[in-house]
Order: C-alpha cells, then sequence, then structure tokens
C-alpha cells in the first residue's frame, strides 16, 4: 500500500519532544463546520460515530389532522485528518542562515535544536512552523492507530505518552486529576494544551482525534515523493 506523505505542525517543545523519543501520540481537536451545530457520538447500524449534528431544529408540529410533523436533523460524519499508514512530515519553527558549521551558502536551522547562540550573529528572524518548505523536513512519524475520545479522559501514560513533564500544583481551579497534589504527566499536558491553546480550550473538554505514531527514517528522493 502506497504511503500517503502529509505535513503536521508541532510547537517547539513538542517537535524537541519527538527528537528525544518521548512522544508518540498527539490530540487534535474535533472541529465544528456550522455555527448551530454539537459534535456528539451517533449510533446507527453501522456502528457509533462522531458527528456534527444540528442543534436549533424547530419543534414537532402538531397538524389538523392530529398527525405530527416532525424535522430532520442535519449531521455530518466527522472524518480524522490523518489516516493509519499515513506519513507526516513535521513542520517546526526554522529559519535559513550562513552556514556556521563550514561558511559555505546557507542552511536549515530549527528552533527546537537551541541554536540561537549563532542565529543572533546574522539579521535573520524565526520563521513560523505553517510556512516551512517540505525540504526542511528533519522528522517522520507513520500513524499506527487513531481514536476518539474527550479531551479530559486523557489517562497517565497517554499523558507521558504525550511528551508532557511531571508536574505539580498548576491550574487548580480547572485541573480536575485526582492525583494533582502529586506530580503527574497529566497535570504537565494539561500546561502544554493551554500553551498551545488556551485555558477556555480546555475548560470546554472537546471531542479529540488521538493519533498514535511512531517516528520513521525519511523517504528515499525526498523531498520529491509524492
Amino acid at each position: 500500500m502506497k504511503s500517503i506523505y502529509k505535513p503536521i505542525l508541532f510547537s517547539t517543545p513538542m517537535v524537541q519532544a519527538i527528537e528525544e523519543d518521548r512522544k508518540n501520540q498527539t490530540r487534535r481537536i474535533v472541529k465544528k463546520k456550522y455555527s448551530n451545530t454539537d459534535i456528539k457520538l451517533r449510533e446507527d447500524k453501522y456502528g457509533t460515530h462522531l458527528c456534527e449534528i444540528q442543534n436549533d431544529l424547530p419543534a414537532p408540529k402538531l397538524n389538523e389532522d392530529g398527525s405530527t410533523t416532525h424535522h430532520i436533523s442535519f449531521f455530518e460524519y466527522k472524518i480524522p485528518k490523518y489516516k493509519i499508514g499515513d506519513i507526516l512530515w513535521v513542520r517546526e519553527t526554522w529559519m535559513i542562515a550562513p552556514n556556521y558549521e563550514n561558511g559555505l551558502g546557507e542552511k536549515y536551522y530549527y528552533k527546537a535544536s537551541k541554536c540561537e547562540q549563532f542565529i543572533k550573529e546574522w539579521k535573520g528572524f524565526w520563521r513560523p512552523s505553517i510556512f516551512m518548505p517540505r525540504e526542511a523536513a528533519r522528522f517522520f512519524l507513520k500513524i499506527k492507530n487513531i481514536r476518539i475520545e474527550k479531551l479530559h479522559d486523557i489517562s497517565e501514560n497517554d499523558a507521558k505518552s504525550e511528551g508532557a513533564e511531571k508536574l505539580i500544583n498548576l491550574y487548580p481551579q480547572i485541573n480536575q486529576f485526582k492525583e494533582s497534589r502529586y506530580p503527574n504527566y497529566r497535570t504537565g499536558f494539561l500546561k502544554v494544551w493551554i500553551e498551545i491553546n488556551n485555558e477556555e480550550s480546555w475548560k470546554s473538554n472537546p471531542w479529540v482525534f488521538v493519533y498514535e505514531f511512531e517516528k520513521v527514517s525519511q523517504p528515499k528522493n525526498w523531498p520529491n515523493v509524492k
């Protein structure tokens, strides 16, 4: 089966966790497309699916003949952006600067590599990960498994697999984890999530796609692989 190559964004701390083999999971919010919908589980004869379901249907109408008219709700299945077997190339904060190793030409530098002592000598600037070109990719992740869950349902082991640190006494007003009085990975994950997404995102406890991955070698003929 031919692999599909897709980009994925990671923050600098998470790129460092990938580089150090501390991260093999990532959670991505299941986003709504419409303002008048909710994300819910829906059961049908084919199983249980995550759907975006209309939430503003008119009330049932009682007709003169005694019958009732019910309105049909709109729904749309939520499909993960990535599939099992896809290979993701990591986009990270980067820049192009003079090659300080041999003085020849320019090369790519990455913020996750902690090379500010070299970069400060050049009048360049860090570029957002979203603009990192395909040819600059240095980490490749193969999707092994996908599941859905509510954000707050993350386990201690999964929080560790997210690359989180063990932390304590953070965000006591919203830290609902029972072991939060002791250092734990879920509190560390809470910190990472809020820094990337914001506190309101955590409070809303959204549905997330959980992607499990493994780091793989750069594909042959990269970046010309399709």
